[in-house]
Parts: C-alpha cells; sequence; structure tokens
C-alpha cells in the first residue's frame, strides 16, 4: 500500500518534560532533543520536517524507553517523507547490527572497496617474518595491493585508536620483511584501517606520520565511509527495519551482503539459497526495491 505523502506539522510545540533514555550500553542519559533534530537533519531532512518529527515522537517517550525505539520510530517517519533520507538516518545504526547478527563486518568493507574500484579478496592468510598473519581482507589497485583491518564497534560513541593504528602498522612491517624473505605470502606494500565508527586524534596523527590509509566515520573529510555507501548506494540489508536477526545471518552466509543485492535476486533464487520461505522473501525484496527507488 502506498504511504501517504508526509505533512510537516505546523505547530512546532515540545514538552518539556525530561525523559531518561536507555542506551545500548545500559546507561540511562536525558533525551537531548537538539542532538536528535541534528541526527535527524545529517540524514537530509530540513529542520522543519526533523522538528515535526520529534513531536510526533514526543507523546510517545516514556522513561526508560531504548534508544533502539525511537530510532525505529523515527526511521517510520521519516520514510514517508523521503525514502533516501530515511536511509541515511538509518545508516549508522543497520551497521551496527552486523555483528551481533552475525553479518560480518569484513565483507561488508570488502563489497564496498570493490564498489570504488578495488579487486579484494577476503580473510587471507600471510606468514610474516616472525609470525602468521589472518588478514581481514587483501585489495588490489592495479600495481599495488593494500592490507586492510576492520575494525568494528557495536556501539556508538567508541574510537578507533592509537592501538589499532599501530597494530596495522606492525603487521604491515612483519608481512612485508617476511616476503622479503621469500616466505609465501602477497605482496604488500601498504595498509588500510577501516571501522564504522570515528578515529581518536593521535590513531589520524600516527598514521598519517606512517603512511596508514583511514576509513571511518566522517574520514577522511568529506569523503568518509558514510558518503561512499550513500553515493554508492551500498546499503546492508541489515538496514531493513523488519529483517530478522537470523535472516541477515541466513542472508550474508549466501552472499548477500547489500541491499542492493536482495533487490536483484528473483525471490525464488533467494527463497532456494536461503531456505527462508518464498513468501518472507519476496515481502523483503519488495522492502529493499521500495527503498533503493
Amino acid at each position: 500500500m502506498e504511504q501517504p505523502a508526509f505533512k510537516p506539522v505546523l505547530s512546532h510545540v515540545v514538552t518539556d518534560r525530561m525523559v531518561f533514555v536507555l542506551k545500548a550500553t545500559g546507561e540511562r542519559e536525558p533525551f537531548d532533543r537538539e542532538k536528535f533534530i541534528r541526527s535527524v537533519m545529517r540524514g537530509g531532512a530540513p529542520r522543519d520536517v526533523a522538528l515535526s518529527i520529534l513531536q510526533e515522537l514526543e507523546g510517545g517517550l516514556r522513561d526508560g524507553i531504548p534508544t533502539r525505539e525511537i530510532y525505529q520510530r523515527a526511521s517510520k517517519l521519516l520514510s514517508s517523507y523521503d525514502k533516501r533520507v530515511s536511509l541515511r538516518y538509518a545508516l549508522k545504526n543497520s551497521i551496527m547490527k552486523l555483528g551481533p547478527s552475525g553479518f560480518p563486518f569484513e565483507d561488508f568493507v570488502g563489497a564496498v572497496l570493490t564498489a570504488i574500484g578495488y579487486d579484494v579478496s577476503v580473510r587471507n592468510v600471510a606468514h610474516g617474518r616472525c609470525v602468521k598473519h589472518e588478514i581481514d581482507i587483501i585489495a588490489t589497485k592495479g600495481a599495488t595491493s593494500t592490507l586492510v583491518e576492520c575494525k568494528y564497534h557495536n556501539f556508538k560513541g567508541v574510537y578507533t585508536g592509537l592501538k589499532e593504528a599501530m597494530y596495522t602498522y606492525a603487521r604491515l612491517l612483519d608481512i612485508k620483511e617476511g616476503y622479503a624473505e621469500g616466505h609465501i605470502g602477497a605482496k604488500i606494500e601498504s595498509a588500510m584501517l577501516v571501522t564504522n565508527t570515528k578515529f581518536s586524534v593521535d590513531a589520524v596523527t600516527y598514521s598519517e606520520c606512517r603512511g596508514i590509509e583511514l576509513l571511518g566515520w566522517r574520514h577522511p573529510g568529506e569523503n568518509g565511509l558514510e558518503t561512499i555507501i550513500d553515493r554508492e548506494r551500498l546499503y546492508p540489508v541489515t538496514i531493513l527495519p523488519d529483517l530478522r536477526p537470523h535472516e541477515a545471518a541466513t542472508l550474508a552466509a549466501c552472499g548477500i551482503v547489500l541491499l542492493r543485492d536482495l533487490a536483484r535476486f528473483r525471490e525464488e533464487d533467494v527463497g532456494d539459497k536461503t531456505g527462508v520461505s518464498k513468501g518472507r522473501v519476496l515481502s523483503l525484496r519488495k522492502e529493499a526495491a521500495d527503498l533503493l527507488g
């Protein structure tokens, strides 16, 4: 059924009632209305729409309401305004679902790197001078192969820091020395650290000094992970609001990583591959196609 057009509320009166929300970490904190408005506007919604959505939500807020529930309600309201905006708003949360669902973050990063011109090989082993290394991704562009270290966090506000940057560089050195001494492995000449959150200042400073490429939330600058995902329409299937955790894991095991992967498959093929009922797959596929326009 076609959704009704979104009608912004003209009177933006919101209550001053203090409501405490429950974060994913188990912490309680006051609901920050301005923070909520900013998060909606970052997806591309104008301020009057963000205020309207806040007003729609206010009546249903209660002490102890999980932030997950607030996000789900806001996503549904946004989808009636603009599906592309709703995707941008839901993006960070959908990536946070990759780990708990059993959906490997490195597979998603591999799909992102492929879309921007790399040839990728996921989950490799290389022998360094000192030890054997399990490498998340080897990404090749032209004649240069890059070690890609994926650092996934399933909580917001967690930074990828100096320790991870130093660890990535140390692995690169050991692998390069191992290759020079004739150990079995790829000729890897550079390193990249990818995360679904932000980098600390020290991580950025060290990586710039050591020549490690960084890709994360709002980094580098205007070409961060979220920008690439939105520009190339590389939304993970976990962005579907009604997708169940076991379905996400099953789809991932069958190589269905992105929303567009699901939208392009015939429901018969997806059902045969995943064991999910054809009716359910048809519903998910239609939802994916609708979101992608």
